[in-house]
């Protein structure tokens, strides 16, 4: 997603806005109550709820980034702009039930 063009309506940049600002300011702050909680309880070689913590910070690090890249490469559209001239970003995101964690993202172009 290197400096290429990421086409969004505007309702869609607000979105990925407001999604950013809460990752920044709200789930990253929780993230680092959860490694403080999980570093008190001792030996870190061993400690599943350090480890989680951990991958849920480096998911939350990346989404933020990732968030970065999309909200400076945007270039707003209506959504009345010819289709045919853009080249649109299609991205489904899944998240399993049993494991709130893991996510899982599609891309896809049209």
């Amino acid at each position: 997603m290197a400096n290429e063009k990421f086409y969004v309506t505007q309702e869609g940049y607000n979105d990925l806005v407001n999604e950013h600002e809460n990752l920044v300011h709200k789930v990253r702050q929780e993230v680092i109550v959860e490694l403080q909680e999980a570093r008190a309880q001792g030996d870190l070689s061993e400690n599943a709820d350090y480890d989680a913590a951990r991958e849920h910070q480096a998911q939350v690090e990346g989404r933020i980034r990732e968030l970065e890249a999309m909200i400076k490469n945007a270039e707003i559209i209506s959504e009345a702009d010819d289709a045919e001239d853009k080249k649109t970003k299609n991205v489904v995101n899944l998240r399993f039930i049993r494991q709130p964690r893991s996510n899982i993202q599609y891309c896809g172009y049209n």
